[in-house]
């Protein structure tokens, strides 16, 4: 910050020199001499501190920053990858409770995603309370549909407490 205070002083102080000078030579035949070279010493005051940055200094930050953001955008893959199945999960979700409630099963289901891209269900544990026609329908429905296979299906009776 000290860096950039002193670089507008100096920046400042050029333009009030170069103002005064010009000011001092008026209408005279050398004005626009002192014009030309009150306007180089203002360029050059303003670019000098450009110039004289070693960007090789910055060379080390180079990899660190890559890193940083490979990384970043790691997170971001996985951030969008568990949303995605967060969603996935709860429409398949939903479409079973709302298959089981047209039978009158009470039922809790949770999916197991796999690992495809994008991901389909692979296995599914349902908990509840349901009658024989019910779980039948709902096998169907997550076989057909769902393409689980029966064996990938885990069927738990809710215990009355």
């Amino acid at each position: 910050m000290e860096a950039v205070r002193e670089y507008l002083l100096s920046v400042t102080g050029a333009a009030l020199l170069c103002a005064i000078f010009t000011a001092l030579a008026g209408k005279s035949a050398n004005a626009p001499v002192l014009r030309l070279i009150c306007g180089v010493f203002l360029v050059f005051t303003v670019v000098r501190p450009v110039t004289g940055i070693d960007l090789t200094d910055l060379s080390w930050q180079v990899p660190r920053l890559r890193e940083e953001g490979e990384h970043a955008v790691m997170e971001g893959v996985d951030y969008a990858r568990q949303a995605r199945d967060r969603i996935i999960t709860e429409q398949l979700e939903a479409y079973i409770l709302d298959k089981a409630a047209d039978w009158d099963a009470e039922i809790q289901v949770r999916f197991t995603l796999s690992g495809d891209d994008p991901p389909v269900p692979e296995q599914v544990q349902v908990t509840g309370t349901w009658s024989g026609y019910a779980k039948s329908k709902l096998e169907g429905i997550l076989e057909q549909d769902l393409g689980i296979p029966r064996e990938k299906q885990e069927w738990k009776h809710a215990q009355n407490e």
